[in-house]
């Protein structure tokens, strides 16, 4: 096939700048590009250029180049901009910066181009089918065995990597402390329940937090089990292999799982919410023709909401994409959410009230990110802000309080701010904030990505001082400083050198605080392994998803989108990023990636509300 003089040009140019681009983005996050300009750089070349000479060639649609080039577009901003906010890279808007944006933007446009083509061919060829059970039952295996061996080396778990542990059991033991709603109190209960069973039965405290983590453990592995039972029914042996590898092998789904915090359960709720939605999605029609259907997730809708408050706003974020882009059983969908709010309410509400469970501190959390951007104009933008605008920030918490402002975590300032003079005058407050971001709308957008960007920047380094805590719990921190602490639990490993192992890449040292910023953690220097463990690519897989559903006008995987939409804004909206909190959309990563390759009905008229034919 012949090409004009003018496409070979281009092709070349654009080709030779995505190659200098990668090798901009490897000098800033290995510090060391040397490799790659010696051996991989014209091979890179190459490759562009075949994509670009492709790409030229076949005229695709708007909508296909607005998908690639435009989210091209955004990943790389986000790189570079990670990169500066990382502290790997210059932070100066110069020539430079613009350069390294536009050269990534060469670079992953036919990336895109290629995947997205890739997707369009294999998509709608899925059917279900029913693989032999005995590869399931390996797989499975497999998981297990991998998750028993790190029990071993973790054992008894990863105990009191917050200061909330400790509480959770003096809440049900003693009567002088109260039971907060700041916590699950179903968790919390379960909690203190297997912890003192295990401490009756073998005696200690570190035998009853051994038995609640291995509870805990099982629960997350039958979660497990129907992942991959999803995939055996719907995708060839060798998928069903690769997502036993990825919940086998990356060692922060088995760490996680033994870890004396809520995200364990709440992530497997969250997993069998999803599932649950993928069969309503793909079979509507059989799905609502069976109460049990209904009923299964209701409750693990309901379930999912117990465990943490952010499973009803992601709930909310679901339906209102019901809302927009569902066609039909628009109405199913409100009455069966309906039902788990108003349940989830009865119990929040008038339970908690016969249970004397204490009101948390629901307001400081949901307030992190507009205090954190008021406070970064408050520090570093002082002189756009009139004072009048000063004064009615003072009024919420003092000048000290402000200048306590950390870029990467809210505690400092959340832990300070006046709730009661906000729910005095909430509007006054929203009015206020939308003042300041209107004065310096600059300085708000710097304070959300230095608070956000460890979510969204696949290349973050660990451990980041600046946040505190550790990216992923794995030292059993000691009650050092925690005014109710009369007991700790200590790693008594039984099998060694794996835990030396996995210390090593996610957390070795001798400060056992909680203290995050002087640990080891060799999993960021990795790869595969630092990619897959830390949440920016399961940001950019959501996105993406989210884009190529509406380029192909699909309806039903929007539902499903919905709720990970939900998690990840919650998750951006809260006062530090850290693995946990991050855990859902990482252990159903493989249910969100098997929603590209499922078959899907395209719609004509993709935004009417009408109801189809």
């Amino acid at each position: 096939m012949k090409y004009k003089q003018q496409e070979k040009l281009i092709a070349a140019f654009l080709a030779f700048s995505g190659a200098l681009g990668i090798g901009t983005e490897l000098s800033v996050v290995c510090q060391n590009n040397a490799a790659y300009t010696e051996i991989l750089l014209l091979p890179c070349i190459y490759i562009f250029y075949q994509l670009y000479l492709k790409y030229f060639l076949s005229k695709q649609s708007k909508g296909f180049y607005l998908l690639t080039v435009g989210l091209a577009m955004v990943f790389s901003i986000m790189l570079v901009v990670g990169g500066i906010l990382d502290g790997y890279a210059d932070s100066s808007l110069s020539a430079k910066f613009f350069w390294q944006i536009l050269s990534l933007v060469a670079a992953m446009a036919p990336i895109l181009a290629a995947i997205t083509e890739w997707l369009e061919k294999s998509s709608n060829k899925v059917e279900r089918i029913q693989n032999d059970k005995s590869l399931l039952l390996v797989c499975f295996g497999v998981v297990v065995l991998f998750w028993q061996l790190g029990y071993l080396a973790l054992f008894p778990g990863v105990y009191g990597t917050t200061a909330d542990a400790p509480y959770w059991y003096y809440e049900f033991s003693r009567s002088d402390v109260p039971i907060s709603s700041q916590w699950s109190p179903l968790y919390c209960g379960m909690y203190y329940g297997l912890m003192k069973l295990g401490e009756l039965v073998f005696g200690s405290k570190d035998a009853g937090f051994a038995v609640f983590s291995f509870v805990q453990m099982s629960f997350v592995l039958v979660t497990v089990w129907h992942v991959l039972s999803f995939f055996n029914r719907w995708f060839r042996g060798t998928v069903l292999v690769c997502t036993a590898a990825f919940f086998a092998l990356l060692p922060t789904h088995m760490i996680l799982s033994l870890t004396s915090a809520q995200d364990p359960v709440f992530a497997g709720c969250f997993a069998m919410c999803v599932l649950q939605l993928l069969e309503l999605a793909q079979a509507p029609e059989v799905f609502w023709m069976k109460k049990k259907n209904y009923i299964k997730l209701a409750l693990w809708l309901i379930l999912f909401c117990l465990i943490r408050n952010n499973g009803m706003y992601a709930i909310f974020v679901m339906i209102f994409f019901a809302a927009v882009f569902l066609r039909k059983y628009r109405r199913q969908i409100f009455l069966l959410t309906g039902t788990v709010i108003v349940v989830v309410q009865l119990y929040q509400g008038p339970g908690y009230h016969l249970m004397g469970v204490q009101k948390g501190t629901a307001l400081r959390e949901m307030l992190s990110l507009p205090l954190q951007q008021m406070a970064y104009v408050y520090n570093y933008e002082n002189e756009h802000l009139s004072k009048q605008q000063i004064n009615k920030m003072l009024r919420y918490m003092p000048d000290d309080a402000w200048r306590t402002y950390m870029p990467c975590i809210a505690d400092q300032i959340k832990n300070r701010v006046d709730t009661e003079t906000i729910r005095e005058d909430m509007v006054g407050f929203i009015k206020l904030y939308v003042d300041i971001f209107l004065t310096e709308p600059g300085g708000c957008l710097k304070g959300v990505a230095a608070q956000t960007f460890g979510l969204w920047y696949p290349n973050k380094k660990w451990p980041d001082a600046r946040i505190w805590h550790p990216y992923i719990g794995y030292q059993c921190s000691d009650t050092y400083g925690i005014e109710l602490a009369g007991f700790a639990v200590s790693r008594s490993s039984l099998f060694p050198a794996y835990d030396e192992l996995l210390s090593t890449l996610y957390g070795k040292g001798e400060d056992h605080s909680g203290y995050g910023g002087n640990l080891s953690m060799e999993f960021s220097n990795i790869p595969v392994l630092g990619v897959l463990s830390k949440v920016g690519i399961y940001f950019w897989m959501t996105l993406y998803l989210f884009f190529y559903a509406v380029y192909r006008r699909w309806r039903e995987p929007f539902l499903i989108l919905g709720l990970g939409v939900g998690i990840f804004i919650t998750v951006l909206l809260s006062p530090v990023i850290m693995y946990r909190y991050c855990a859902p959309m990482i252990f159903a990563a493989p249910l969100f990636a098997a929603v590209f390759f499922m078959p899907w009905k395209e719609s004509d008229n993709y935004f009417s509300c009408r109801p189809g034919k």
